[in-house]
């Protein structure tokens, strides 16, 4: 039973990455550019902030590299 239960949030984790995945793709190729700006749009600069900071957090904690 705990198999069936690891699989289906196995498969629910697999749809929401494939989700943003196709969502910052969209973004990256209907994104107009803006001469002097930055060109990353802003989803993926939230994303990216968003996963520094879990990185930075996992590391100093310990979940990330366990010690």
């Amino acid at each position: 039973m705990i198999r069936l239960i690891f699989f289906a949030v196995l498969i629910a984790v697999l749809v929401v990455a494939g989700i943003l995945v196709v969502t910052i793709l969209l973004s990256v190729f209907t994104a107009k550019t803006v001469m002097g700006a930055d060109n990353m749009p802003s989803p993926i600069q939230k994303i990216s902030y968003i996963a520094l900071v879990i990185l930075l957090i996992g590391l100093s904690v310990g979940w990330i590299g366990g010690v």
